[in-house]
């Protein structure tokens, strides 16, 4: 069968994800073919589940998303029609029609993700993907108090919502703010406006923001220590903590993985968002939508980076 020869339920075997989704407890959710991956920071061992079981959708799914708000609702699309769960129980009155729940954005949609709002009077955005394109979605309402207290907090956004109590106003209105950009609005080119991506991609994901820390010393040219350090980075397999911590570079303490090496340390929080194509990943800047410059280069393996598999046991 498929699966004998490497298929839908082989992590290692290098075939492509329909959908990647950080659910509100702060778990990644990774989704190809019938199964599904439950990636927690602590797990060793990740057994693919059916969709189907835990969903009640047959796979495969198109995209996923979940909505950085203090619910943190999760979203599935597949075909003409989107489902919507709020701590994994479906709500009332779904699936419902792409074309009714989101007018005028397009069915059969390849990824999608979600971003909060810039503040607690603004409004959540979702991107859409579809072949070469991309779609911008502004969300019309937020959960109200009483909604919030009836159900489990979102770890997911309480990192977000602490950001915004310390002094970090202006940088979220620069990157989730509207400012004079028309929403909703598209379909514009993935190739125009995020440089150094592929013109299609397969699944799409917001990462966890990071705030750079200050070195503790200047920061210095190669040398010869540090290219050995480099060499032997390169032979480890990657650990759980680099799975789900992808900003941790191979030489973090004097080249962290979020800036070029020749860049000055900045204390200035980074949004990132993770582009995967059949077996290959790219981490961008949200803010100037440009693939980030580092060593490795991305394009990266998903097998090997994600689910720590052997770079030998990875389909190329």
């Amino acid at each position: 069968s498929e699966e004998e020869e490497g298929g839908e339920d082989d992590l290692c075997s290098g075939r492509s994800f329909d959908a990647f989704t950080t659910f509100k407890n702060g778990s990644v959710y990774a989704f190809r073919g019938k199964y599904f991956f439950e990636v927690e920071k602590d797990a060793v061992d990740v057994s693919p589940r059916l969709i189907t079981d835990v969903w009640g959708i047959e796979g495969p799914i198109d995209a996923a998303f979940t909505r950085m708000n203090c619910q943190g609702k999760t979203f599935l699309f597949k075909g003409t029609k989107y489902w919507r769960f709020l701590d994994g129980v479906l709500d009332e009155g779904y699936p419902r029609e792409i074309s009714d729940g989101f007018l005028l954005f397009p069915s059969n949609i390849d990824a999608a993700f979600a971003v909060p709002a810039n503040n607690y009077n603004g409004k959540e955005k979702a991107y859409f993907f579809k072949g070469n394109k991309y779609w911008i979605y502004e969300f019309k309402t937020q959960p109200s108090q009483a909604e919030c207290e009836g159900s489990a907090p979102s770890e997911v956004f309480k990192s977000f919502a602490g950001l915004r109590l310390d002094s970090w106003e202006d940088f979220f209105d620069g990157l989730f703010g509207t400012g004079n950009t028309k929403i909703n609005k598209g379909p514009l080119l993935i190739s125009k406006d995020w440089k150094g991506l592929p013109s299609k991609v397969d699944a799409v994901m917001l990462s966890r923001i990071y705030v750079p820390q200050k070195r503790k010393y200047p920061l210095l040219r190669r040398s010869k220590k540090r290219k050995s350090r480099r060499r032997y980075n390169r032979r480890r397999k990657p650990t759980r903590e680099l799975i789900l911590n992808d900003d941790i570079d191979d030489d973090k303490e004097s080249d962290p993985d979020w800036l070029p090496w020749h860049t000055r340390p900045r204390c200035k929080p980074v949004q990132s968002v993770y582009f995967f194509r059949k077996d290959k990943y790219y981490r961008v800047n949200l803010q100037t939508k440009r693939v980030d410059k580092v060593n490795p280069r991305y394009p990266r393996h998903i097998a090997q980076y994600w689910f720590g598999c052997n770079q030998t046991s990875v389909a190329t």
